[in-house]
C-alpha cells in the first residue's frame, strides 16, 4: 500500500478507535445522581489488606466511568474486600469482608447512613423483608440476622461452617456451604425457617457448592466449584427443594475451576448463566446441556452478572490480580460490544 495513502488512514482508525473509549471522569457528588436503567456499578474487592477496594459506575449514556464513588461522596474509604453490594429498599449494602462491617449508603447519591457491625467476615447479605436481612460469614460459623430498620444484628443462627451464597423461597433461606481447605470436603446446603429463625434441614450438593439461584418453577440451582485439589471437576446441580433430590446435573469435565465462578438467571427465570472459566448458558426447562458463549483465553474472568435491563452479559477480568481489572460487556448471544477499565479485582457488575 502507499504510505501516503496508508498513514491518513492508520490515523483515522486511530481517532475512532480512541473515541470509542469510555471517558474516565472524576465524579461530581454536587451534581449528579444515579438513576434506575441509566447505568452499573462495578464492584471491586481491591487487594487484600491493602484497603483499596471501591465502587466504579458506568453511566450509558454518557458513556463514561467514574471511578471511587463512595470515597468521593463520603470522604473516607470503604475498607478491606469488598465482597458484595446489595441494592435494597433505596439502599445499597456494602459488605466489606475483611474489616468486618456492612456500610448502609442511599443508592440515589450514594451518601452513607449507617454502619452495621458484629461479624467476624462477612460474604453477602440477602434481606427477605423490609425488616429483615440474613448474612453470611467466612470464620464466625453463624448466619447473622439483622434489622434493617435499626441496622443492628439481632440474632445469630449457629451453622459451624463457612456460609456462603444464599437463595430464598416460600418461607426458607437454602445456603451454600463452601470448602474451606483444613476441614473435610463440603456438599451441604443448608436450610433456615426464616419465621422463627431456625437452621431445620441441610440438603446434599455437589462437592464444593458455591452458588444458587431458584428457577421459575421453584427448582433449586447450584453451581459446585469441584475440588482443585484432588482434582474434581464442578458442576451444575438441579435439585427439587421439597423431595431434596438432585433432578438432574451437568459435569464440566476435563477442567478445574481457578478463580471464581457465578450462576446467575435471566429476567424470566428459564435461562441460566453460569461463568465456570469459560460462560455457557442452560436452559432451566430442558435437559441441562450447555452452550459455551463466551471463552476465557487468557484472561482470568473472576466475576460475571447479567443485566436484564439492557439484555447484556457483564463479565469481569481480574487481570493478573495486582492490576487493575477489566469489565467485558456481551451481547446474550456472546458478541462483545464494549471493553471498561475497573478497579483493583473486579468481582462483580450490578444494574440498576
Amino acid at each position: 500500500m502507499n504510505k501516503l495513502i496508508f498513514l491518513p488512514l492508520f490515523f483515522a482508525i486511530l481517532v475512532l478507535l480512541l473515541c470509542a473509549c469510555p471517558d474516565i471522569k472524576n465524579f461530581d457528588k454536587k451534581n449528579f445522581d444515579f438513576k434506575k436503567s441509566e447505568g452499573i456499578f462495578i464492584i471491586n474487592e481491591g487487594i487484600f489488606q491493602q484497603a483499596n477496594a471501591s465502587v466504579y459506575y458506568y453511566d450509558w449514556n454518557q458513556d463514561s466511568v467514574y471511578e471511587n464513588i463512595f470515597e468521593t461522596v463520603n470522604d473516607e474509604k470503604i475498607g478491606d474486600v469488598l465482597e458484595d453490594m446489595h441494592i435494597f429498599n433505596n439502599n445499597a449494602y456494602l459488605v466489606v469482608n475483611n474489616s468486618a462491617w456492612i456500610d448502609v449508603v442511599d443508592i440515589d447519591n450514594f451518601e452513607k447512613k449507617a454502619e452495621i457491625r458484629g461479624f467476624v467476615s462477612p460474604r453477602y447479605i440477602l434481606p427477605i423483608n423490609q425488616q429483615k436481612a440474613y448474612v453470611t460469614d467466612l470464620y464466625s460459623e453463624y448466619i447473622y440476622v439483622v434489622d434493617l430498620n435499626k441496622n443492628q444484628v439481632v440474632k445469630r443462627i449457629f451453622t459451624g461452617k463457612w456460609t456462603e451464597k444464599m437463595a430464598y423461597s416460600e418461607g426458607k433461606m437454602f445456603i451454600t456451604c463452601p470448602w474451606i481447605y483444613s476441614k473435610p470436603v463440603s456438599r451441604q446446603l443448608l436450610v433456615i425457617d426464616t419465621e422463627n429463625d431456625i437452621l431445620v434441614d441441610s440438603i446434599v450438593s455437589g462437592i464444593n457448592p458455591s452458588d444458587i439461584a431458584v428457577d421459575k418453577n421453584g427448582f433449586l440451582w447450584i453451581l459446585n466449584n469441584g475440588n482443585q485439589i484432588k482434582k474434581i471437576p464442578g458442576s451444575i446441580y438441579k435439585i427439587d427443594k421439597n423431595t431434596k433430590s438432585v433432578v438432574d446435573s451437568f459435569i464440566f469435565e476435563n477442567t478445574l475451576n481457578i478463580f471464581n465462578s457465578s450462576l446467575k438467571f435471566n429476567e424470566n427465570l428459564d435461562s441460566v448463566f453460569v461463568l465456570y472459566n469459560d460462560v455457557y448458558k442452560f436452559s432451566a426447562t430442558k435437559k441441562i446441556l450447555p452452550e459455551k458463549i463466551i471463552l476465557r483465553e487468557n484472561r482470568n474472568l473472576y466475576g460475571m452478572n447479567i443485566d436484564n435491563n439492557k439484555n447484556l452479559i457483564i463479565v469481569t477480568d481480574a487481570q493478573n490480580f495486582v492490576e487493575k481489572g477489566k469489565i467485558y460487556i456481551y451481547t446474550k448471544t456472546g458478541k462483545l460490544i464494549k471493553t471498561l477499565t475497573g478497579g483493583y479485582l473486579p468481582s462483580s457488575v450490578i444494574d440498576y
